[in-house]
């Protein structure tokens, strides 16, 4: 049995509306083999899904700036956690308590490896939201005297958007230099 994945040869056509020049007219499609489909299906899915989150106003996964350099560790829509509220771990221990929170108690995927001698996770559960269009990331982190202040920002669905018409709680986790300083959390 072979394996195929489909690929586009935009030869025109018309489409819905901004997907239109995303993604080819279904007379522009044609078959081509590939050793893995499963890989060809996920990376569709993920080009389809971050295509829907650009049009829902979204953001990029990952967003460096302020004079405290932070690396992203998780970023995602789905959250077992659907309170609003920031967490910090300096330790393998803590970011393994609140992992089990936000995965829900489940045992995969396991969290991401951090090295904790030094960094440690900020992050962020935005909490509920009514659609897949909304999601939140942390913009920057700064640090004010006594305190590093990460700043984050909701990204809300843009006026006439078709959304997903799913809940989500997004949440945003990234990696910084381990610090002593007490943590505050400011929204954009």
């Amino acid at each position: 049995m072979a394996n195929h994945s489909i690929e586009g040869t935009n030869n025109g056509g018309s489409g819905l509306g901004f997907l239109s020049k995303l993604v080819p007219p279904l007379s522009a499609l044609r078959v081509k083999r590939y050793a893995s489909p499963v890989l060809d299906m996920r990376t569709a899915l993920a080009i389809i899904f971050a295509s829907v989150v650009s049009a829902c106003g979204g953001s990029d996964s990952r967003s460096d700036g302020g004079n405290v350099p932070f690396t992203t560790v998780e970023q995602s829509f789905w959250s077992y956690v659907e309170s609003n509220e920031g967490v910090v771990a300096r330790n393998e221990t803590e970011f393994d308590a609140i992992w089990v929170r936000h995965s829900g108690g489940r045992p995969s995927p396991a969290p991401p490896v951090v090295d904790f001698n030094v960094n440690q996770v900020v992050g962020y559960f935005l909490g509920s939201r009514s659609n897949g269009c909304y999601s939140m990331s942390i913009t920057h982190i700064t640090q004010d005297h006594d305190r590093l202040v990460v700043s984050y920002k909701e990204q809300v669905p843009v006026a006439g958007a078709v959304c997903p018409a799913v809940v989500t709680n997004p949440v945003h986790f990234v990696a910084v230099p381990l610090s002593p300083l007490r943590v505050e959390f400011v929204a954009e």
